[in-house]
């Protein structure tokens, strides 16, 4: 297979934070079977996201494993209690794990691909997302439903002319009118 490329993580390590998300759902593989035999995730039993590997030999999601040590701060492997140590990245695995068979996880999308190209593929190409809109919690399938909705239909539109950024207003805005 290769050689075995590892970076040992410190408790404080900036690289591995950003990396911070949860297990993939099996439910993007083609294979789905499959992947759970070999790439299941022990603590949340999803599919390994950027795998680290402890001093007993067993490989966790970092995120996964990092939230462990939030409940439990003792820094034992939760499969066989032992010390894990430090943990350190399996970059050889995240790579193997990028190029498994995935699909869009839309009902009425047909895409497939590889992981690594999965949410290349959600974020900038499926035409069967919800899209947001910017200002209220409304949702729509198409960018022409948004579209007429931000001109339209929008209650919060006329918040627009005023340079607001949706994170800048509040989850449910309180507005009386007198």
């Amino acid at each position: 297979m290769g050689c075995k490329q590892t970076k040992v993580l410190d408790d404080h390590d900036e690289t591995a934070t950003t990396e911070a998300e949860s297990c993939f759902p099996a439910e993007v593989f083609c294979d789905k079977q499959t992947i759970l035999e070999n790439y299941q995730c022990p603590i949340m039993w999803g599919v390994l996201n950027n795998p680290v590997k402890g001093r007993c030999g067993h490989t966790f999601c970092y995120y996964c494993i990092s939230t462990s040590f939030g409940i439990d701060g003792r820094k034992r492997c939760p499969v066989c209690r032992q010390d894990l140590g430090r943990l350190a990245k399996d970059n050889s695995l995240k790579k193997e794990i990028g190029k498994l068979s995935a699909k869009c996880p839309h009902p009425n999308c047909a895409w497939t691909g590889t992981l690594k190209k999965l949410q290349q593929h959600i974020i900038k190409n499926c035409r069967h997302k919800k899209i947001k809109c910017g200002f209220c919690d409304a949702h729509f399938q198409l960018p022409e439903e948004l579209a007429h909705h931000k001109s339209e239909d929008c209650r919060l539109r006329s918040l627009s002319h005023l340079n607001i950024r949706p994170v800048d207003l509040p989850d449910r805005l309180n507005v009386s009118c007198y």
